[in-house]
């Protein structure tokens, strides 16, 4: 009687074993291969490639699309440093109503030249203006910003590509420990397949008193 409990117990134990290796499959697909589950709903397929899995991590990274946006950052910054070589234009434009139109009154030499009233203006005065400034010399400092703006471009396209290979990298360590759990998982339900079998056939032989109970139990 112990020994069927202790082979009742065994089974149990690879059952929680499968059980475990299960759960520990579906966490290592979720939290190392996210979106996969959704690929395969979308393509309906049943295996995804090494390099659909990468160019999935890759498309989903959020390192990676914040390397994305500084780049564009630094790529904005240097277009406006490249923009103090160049002139500046400026233009306004103005408009003034006046009550009275302005004027002068002369008042002439009695009795050779009469008194007069001549217009200075009009009420209405329009006022447009355009300037250019161009910089001649600014001691440097326009070449500088924009050589440091070409460094800070450099410098954010090559943490790009950094996060980018961090994240192939991830990518295909968290494959092949899917695959390697995948096989795990296969060989043991295989090898409790083979302990059921071994255990029915044990069985058909003692039903039919070709072997002692004590060999059914040990199988």
């Amino acid at each position: 009687m112990k020994e069927i409990m202790a082979f009742k117990k065994r089974v149990h134990r690879t059952n929680i074993f499968l059980s475990f290796l299960s759960l520990f499959l579906i966490y290592t697909v979720f939290v190392f291969c996210h979106g996969f589950s959704q690929a395969y709903a979308q393509e309906n397929r049943s295996v995804i490639t090494i390099e659909e899995s990468i160019a999935i991590a890759l498309k989903q990274s959020a390192a990676v699309d914040s390397a994305k946006q500084e780049v564009r950052a630094a790529i904005a910054a240097k277009k406006e440093a490249y923009t103090g070589f160049l002139p500046k234009f400026s233009t306004s434009y103005g408009y003034t109503r006046l009550n009275d139109e302005p004027s002068f009154t002369f008042s002439g030499v009695p009795p050779l030249i009469p008194p007069s009233t001549m217009a200075t203006g009009t009420e209405d005065n329009y006022t447009w203006a355009f300037e250019v400034r161009q910089p001649v010399f600014a001691g440097g400092a326009i070449l500088e910003n924009y050589r440091a703006s070409e460094i800070s471009e450099e410098a954010t396209k090559i943490e790009e590509r950094v996060r980018g290979l961090d994240v192939v990298k991830e990518g295909k360590v968290a494959y092949l420990n899917v695959i390697k759990a995948r096989r795990t998982l296969d060989v043991a339900r295989q090898s409790l397949k083979q302990l059921e079998a071994h255990r029915a056939t044990a069985q058909g032989f003692y039903d039919v008193h070709m072997i002692p109970q004590n060999d059914l139990l040990r199988a």
